[in-house]
């Protein structure tokens, strides 16, 4: 959403839907004739729709000599911000709230272990990982802790890939909110190999029950299998339980759904995800 406001200093809020082919254009900043749709929105707050393009194309003349209205940050479904897709822009100020399902105190996260700059977060609509703009320091905790709910403001953030697997970078510790450990951990989702595959539960928190692993260790990339059909189990050379021995037996596996250059595998947090 962002804010109209006329040369006499009366302003009207725009909605615009966040699906919308126009949704990445930058707004105009200039004075002229708005077209849209009235409404009324949740509070009987009234706002005007945009429904195309040409809305807004026509606001090129000068900047009437008001004072800008700031837009309040709106908070936005970590699914609809992946909906916008890759190399999307996101011009709106919005944000995302959800519980930091990643834990850097086990070095088993997406990203190297001697930089520790991303961080994974869930909401009840899906999971995306944030890269920070600098490393965590070494000898120093990761700033977001698992269990943890954070707000991350996404304003002029681009929607990328990394190896494949979405994430948001550039993120700085100015922009995520901390609030401490006040919502519920995720339950993991319980889902099939073919579900893990089709990338539909990228950066959430899953577990994949009845599983056989082949000999040696969690270290590295390491098969496993559901009938006959076979997944991947990634474990970061530098991960605390790295050099634990695979189990002998039919078990259930939990982790994070993540992608590698082509590879879709789980990711087990620490040692409270192995069987």
């Amino acid at each position: 959403m962002r804010t109209l406001q006329d040369c006499a200093g009366n302003t009207l809020t725009v909605a615009t839907d966040p699906l919308s082919s126009f949704v990445g254009r930058f707004i105009p900043n200039g004075n002229g004739t708005f077209s849209g749709v009235v409404n009324i929105f949740t509070g009987n707050v009234p706002q005007i729709s945009v429904t195309k393009e040409i809305d807004f194309a026509n606001m090129t003349n000068a900047r009437c000599n008001i004072v800008p209205v700031a837009c309040p940050t709106v908070l936005e479904t970590i699914a609809n911000v992946r909906a916008l897709g890759v190399n999307a822009i996101i011009t709106a100020p919005i944000k995302v709230r959800g519980v930091v399902i990643s834990d850097w105190s086990a070095n088993n996260v997406t990203g190297a272990s001697t930089q520790r700059q991303n961080f994974v977060v869930q909401d009840v609509t899906g999971g995306m990982t944030f890269r920070l703009t600098a490393p965590t320091a070494s000898g120093s905790p990761f700033p977001y802790l698992m269990g943890e709910t954070v707000e991350v403001t996404l304003q002029g953030k681009t929607v990328a890939q990394f190896n494949d697997q979405m994430q948001i970078s550039g993120v700085a510790t100015s922009e995520v909110t901390d609030l401490g450990i006040i919502d519920p951990m995720p339950t993991p989702q319980i889902i099939t190999i073919a579900q893990l595959n089709s990338d539909a539960f990228e950066s959430q928190l899953i577990q994949i029950n009845g599983v056989t692993f082949g000999a040696g260790t969690y270290s590295g990339n390491q098969n496993f299998t559901v009938g006959a059909i076979s997944g991947t189990c990634r474990t970061n050379t530098s991960a605390t339980f790295a050099s634990t021995i695979l189990p002998t037996s039919i078990v259930n596996i939990r982790g994070i759904a993540a992608r590698n250059v082509g590879s879709r595998q789980i990711q087990p947090r620490n040692t409270s995800d192995l069987p």
